[in-house]
């Protein structure tokens, strides 16, 4: 029963990170395929686009910045289990080198990086010549960004003006 609990706590601390972390080693795997064949006509839009031209890239991004809140409030509550607080210590210690990072900075870092897409295809998009076979590509890519970014900033307002702070499961 007990390890049912630990389950459940770590999908709610956790979210969908693993679908995440997924999405972002094919994402990279394509990239690293494509940047050993470099050269200046070759293109990286198609392949950003393929990975965020479906329902996947917004929709995990929108669920777990949904959970974000939740997340936040269950890692509290563990917190006050003083074997919780010693293994998350063991991790932090071993995982977050900077002082004052932890878990929690960790935990955001889904959240920005939906800003950072935007940020990263606003400069892409300035910096190519429009007449570049990738032009296009990293224009739709803006797009779709842009989009993501409305619907996550939407779920965060919604999630902090109008949703009670849900409670972990456990007790």
């Amino acid at each position: 029963f007990a390890s049912i609990f630990a389950i459940l706590t770590h999908m709610q601390i956790f979210c969908n990170c693993d679908v995440i972390v997924c999405w972002c080693e094919q994402l990279l795997a394509m990239l690293d395929t494509r940047i050993h064949k470099w050269n200046c006509h070759r293109c990286v839009g198609d392949i950003w686009l393929t990975m965020m031209d479906t329902q996947t890239f917004p929709q995990m991004y929108l669920f777990y910045i949904t959970n974000y809140t939740n997340s936040l409030a269950t890692l509290e509550h563990c917190k006050q289990k003083k074997l919780f607080r010693q293994k998350l210590k063991e991790f932090e210690d071993k995982y977050c080198n900077e002082k004052g990072t932890g878990l929690h900075s960790l935990l955001i870092l889904p959240v920005q990086r939906v800003m950072r897409y935007k940020m990263l295809f606003t400069d892409a998009a300035s910096l190519t010549d429009s007449a570049h076979p990738d032009y296009d590509n990293l224009k739709k890519c803006l797009e779709i960004a842009l989009r993501v970014c409305e619907l996550t900033n939407a779920e965060q307002v919604r999630a902090a003006f109008y949703c009670p702070l849900r409670m972990p499961i456990h007790s």
